[in-house]
């Protein structure tokens, strides 16, 4: 979707969500620390017949044409699949019995070096064989598609079908890279104490330096219509007779390009939170971001535990907002595995970015009440985690090459650059300028595609908190499709169909068969977030959060990693121990095998596990639960105490195991030392993690 950071790989909806970096993260902590979890698996039979290499004529093109006068067409390019060039081949996740893979070589004339597009095709079931595959068109735009396939592999419409994704021209593994470092060095500027008119400058003479450097300005290779022209090569590589296309975000601009050329190639479409096919929509970001949270402070209002935590927060943000107009709040962004640390300056169209992103999943949105409470109070200890979630981790996914080649070529808007939402206002000039540098080109900008050569049944998905493709995009675009089902979720934001389940189950019926599904709100009545308002406030998980997340380390967790593993192991060893005294006894020999463990060694070591299971079952509920963000902001209230009390007893426990160490170690044969001494280390390592991260009085 065009933002900042908005790229799209579809992820499972079930309790993975892919467009939104937050749950992953904290599912990733919660799996880090507990290795006993085990990872489900999932097989499937039959895999896709890959034609032999072929050249392909690249003529499949979109009607673009700036408001008065219609475009000249694009050079042509020619494109031909190599099914034995496959970069894929060898990872561990790559299992030849149900994927296959290859690089749709494109040839563009006045680009020398051409792309080199890979493409991965994942089998479904079996039943699914001889019926149209679901392609992928990623947002952005210059969203990567190949990412996690693990998510993929859970995805629902793998069920139903086989699977095409494909890294377009200047994303994710296509090559050449394009414009390395440029998401870097917008986050820097962003991140920095610049006031608007520097930072744009900036960035833009960054982005102005890129594109001439590429080569690709003014010959239309990189946008919408090259996409749909890939596509088109790679349905005749695999030798489809149609195809599924699921659209999300820009990508749905993508999706109707593909299906307006293509009509007669298209069995059904699935456009998730779409954009207008028409141009001049980047402007109309900050109004739609405004309706948009104007409807969720509305939420909170009506909400009574909301309202009554949180009270009149419509109001405090916008004084908020003043206050960082005059005095914006400075934190230190600790070091990334990207990039060094730097002092982050937040001011008012900063926050409006953060709260921009964070509204694009499910997973932040009852939580952002509480957020900006903290912020309105100058807690801003966890600002580093939230700049990482909402901004960093999405940046590295997305290709502005393509991002800024994309807009330049189909965006008409125009603007002064003066508005108070962070990036996106000032891409306006930035983006009148790069059509400046085109205009020598035979592409002309903008873009039109023909709604009424759009055939195949449809399915929209749109979220009531989407902060940059408006619900009206799709209520606009389902009025102009005959026939077409609208799904509208009031309780999410962006990328509906990653974010909710009963979304998920409506895409698998849909392209099953598309009048299976009934337009209205499938939510069950639910109208508004789950907010959070029953927790007390700590950041002491969100702090250990951020030492794991920003630098893409577990070192953190070391000490919580070895106690797990020790503990693992006394476990072993105590059964084992219970299995050779049971053997004695039924073999009728004296109980002479002494417990390789005091019973003050075993009473440190059930409290610690004691600990480590009411932290594991509280995080694993909160984060598979209706607000799963919550740990960023606190503790649920009702597992505050019993936290508390438990790491009391434990940390009771293993003092009082230290104060016997002397009598331990005289009354216990080498053998048994070590197993005490293995004990007494797993019960420190995890005392130490306790009070090293404020995690012992939560």
């Amino acid at each position: 979707m065009s933002g900042v950071l908005n790229t799209h790989a579809a992820g499972h909806s079930a309790r993975h969500r892919l467009g939104d970096a937050i749950r992953r993260g904290m599912l990733a902590f919660v799996l880090a620390t507990l290795p006993a979890l085990s990872a489900l698996g999932q097989g499937a039979d039959g895999a896709a017949n890959v034609a032999p290499s072929r050249s392909l004529d690249d003529s499949a093109t979109v009607s673009r044409s700036p408001p008065a006068a219609s475009p000249a067409a694009a050079p042509q390019s020619t494109a031909r699949y190599d099914a034995e060039s496959c970069i894929f081949s060898g990872r561990d996740w790559f299992d030849p019995a149900r994927m296959r893979c290859g690089t749709l070589i494109v040839d563009v004339p006045g680009f020398a070096p051409g792309f080199r597009v890979p493409v991965l095709r994942i089998a479904g079931p079996a039943a699914a064989a001889g019926k149209p595959p679901v392609v992928f068109f990623n947002g952005g735009p210059g969203g990567r598609s190949i990412m996690e396939v693990s998510d993929w592999l859970a995805h629902p419409l793998l069920g139903e079908r086989d699977l095409i994704l494909f890294d377009a021209r200047g994303t994710g593994r296509s090559e050449p890279a394009l414009c390395a470092g440029l998401g870097t060095h917008v986050m820097t500027a962003i991140a920095a104490d610049l006031d608007h008119t520097t930072e744009a400058r900036m960035r833009g003479d960054a982005v102005e330096r890129c594109l001439r450097e590429t080569g690709l300005l003014g010959l239309g290779a990189i946008s919408t219509a090259a996409m749909a022209a890939d596509v088109e090569a790679i349905r005749q590589a695999f030798g489809d007779e149609k195809l599924v296309l699921y659209g999300v975000s820009y990508g749905t601009r993508g999706a109707l390009a593909y299906a307006s050329a293509h009509p007669g190639r298209v069995a059904s479409i699935v456009l998730d939170s779409p954009v207008p096919p028409a141009s001049d929509y980047y402007a109309d970001i900050p109004t739609t971001f405004d309706a948009a949270l104007s409807a969720l402070f509305e939420a909170c209002r009506t909400d009574a535990a909301c309202d009554a935590r949180y009270p009149g927060l419509a109001d405090r943000h916008a004084r908020l907002l003043e206050r960082l107009r005059a005095t914006p709040l400075r934190v230190e962004l600790p070091a990334t595995h990207a990039r060094p640390a730097v002092a982050l300056t937040l001011n008012a169209r900063d926050l409006r970015l953060l709260l921009h992103q964070a509204m694009y999943g499910r997973e932040l949105l009852p939580v952002i009440p509480a957020w900006i409470d903290q912020i309105e109070r100058g807690r801003i200890e966890t600002l580093p985690l939230w700049f990482e979630l909402c901004l960093e981790m999405r940046v590295e996914q997305l290709g502005f090459a393509a991002y800024y080649l994309t807009l330049a070529a189909e965006e008409t808007a125009v603007g002064a650059g003066e508005g108070d939402l962070a990036f996106f206002d000032a891409d306006l000039p930035l983006l009148a300028r790069l059509r400046a540098m085109q205009a020598t080109s035979t592409v002309s900008p903008g873009i039109s595609i023909d709604l009424g050569k759009v055939k195949a049944p449809v399915l929209l998905l749109s979220g009531r908190y989407d902060p940059i493709a408006s619900p009206t995009y799709a209520r606009d675009i389902a009025a102009a499709l005959p026939g077409a089902r609208l799904l509208s979720f009031p309780d999410v934001g962006h990328a509906v169909g990653v974010s909710v389940p009963s979304a998920g189950a409506a895409m698998v019926t849909f392209v099953r068969d598309p009048a299976a599904v009934a337009a209205g709100d499938p939510s069950g009545g639910a109208r508004r977030p789950a907010f959070a308002t029953d927790q007390v406030e700590s950041d002491h998980v969100a702090r250990l959060l951020q030492k794991v997340m920003l630098p893409r380390s577990l070192m953190p967790l070391a000490p919580l990693g070895y106690a797990v593993a020790a503990y693992l192991l006394l476990a072993v060893i105590l059964l084992a121990s219970c299995g050779l005294r049971l053997l004695r006894r039924l073999r009728g020999k004296p109980r002479n095998h002494a417990w390789p463990v005091s019973g003050t060694s075993m009473l440190a070591v059930l409290a610690g596990l004691l600990v480590l299971g009411l932290w594991a079952g509280m995080m694993a509920l909160a984060v598979t639960g209706p607000a799963p963000a919550v740990l960023l902001i606190g503790i649920p209230a009702g597992w505050v105490w019993p936290l508390r009390i438990a790491a009391m007893a434990f940390m009771f426990m293993t003092l009082w195991q230290m104060a016997s160490a002397p009598r331990e170690w005289r009354n216990r044969t080498r053998r048994h030392r070590i197993v005490w001494v293995l004990a007494l280390s797993a019960n420190v390592a995890l005392l130490y993690m306790l009070f090293a991260n404020g995690l012992a009085w939560p």
